[in-house]
């Protein structure tokens, strides 16, 4: 059965993906590892804080346009360490 789009298809789980791996996160030093602070970790991007968004009802709706900058009339969520709350 042929599919218009890849979100169709249950053949096709991902593209663009990197494979599997090991959750872990690197540190300078043994000494900064023992502290288990991921902050202190190198490559640590904490997402918590101001999100933007905007539901589409379908994929083909969203154009280059909207994945630019937030537009003042979308919704806000602040999320803090997976507890998201509208503001």
């Amino acid at each position: 059965m042929a599919h218009a789009n890849d979100w169709e298809n249950p053949g096709l789980p991902h593209r663009h993906r990197l494979p599997a791996r090991a959750y872990f996160f690197g540190y300078d030093s043994p000494e900064a590892a023992a502290t288990r602070d991921r902050a202190r970790s190198r490559g640590f991007t904490d997402l918590s804080g101001l999100w933007f968004f905007r539901l589409f009802d379908s994929p083909r709706r969203v154009h280059a346009e909207h994945l630019a900058l937030p537009h003042p009339e979308w919704g806000r969520v602040w999320d803090s360490h997976g507890s998201v709350l509208r503001v």
